[in-house]
């Protein structure tokens, strides 16, 4: 995908393939701050996109 120029379609190649084992950052993150490992502000500080990591803190 980078070499074909479609980085823009990273996120959702990785959020298809959640069966598989794959996860992006922002996920990653957002599991870490609801389960108290990092703190919502660590998790903000390092996201690659603040409004999905928003997105998947909000998810239950």
């Amino acid at each position: 995908m980078i070499r074909d120029n479609k980085a823009y379609q990273l996120a959702s190649y990785l959020q298809g393939g959640r069966q598989q084992g794959m996860q992006c950052m922002d996920y990653a993150l957002a599991d870490l701050a609801r389960r108290g490992v990092i703190t919502r502000q660590m998790a903000e500080q390092y996201a690659f996109d603040i409004e999905l990591l928003n997105k998947y803190l909000a998810a239950k």
